[in-house]
């Protein structure tokens, strides 16, 4: 799947940690399967590696604006997280 397949799906499904601060939280949780940084948030790379672990980074060339266009929000997002899939019994 694609970052934008992915994006698209977590609108849909209500799965979206956005901003630097709660997808770090959601990190230490262990909630998070991909991190997406736009051109704006590049500054937040280091530290989201040394948190991040195995979790997936992608780097995306559109600006946050666009970003949160994408995300259906009237903000900018520098820094997106995608939540886990929860495990069905």
């Amino acid at each position: 799947m694609t970052i934008k397949n992915n994006i698209d799906n977590a609108v849909k499904k209500g799965e979206l940690i956005i901003g630097l601060k709660s997808v770090i939280k959601a990190l230490n949780k262990g909630i998070v399967s991909e991190i997406i940084v736009s051109l704006n948030g590049r500054a937040f790379i280091k530290e989201l590696k040394l948190i991040a672990g195995d979790t997936q980074i992608n780097e995306i060339n559109e600006s946050s604006k666009d970003l949160g266009i994408k995300c259906k929000k009237p903000f900018n997002i520098s820094v997106l997280g995608l939540k886990k899939k929860a495990n069905k019994k």
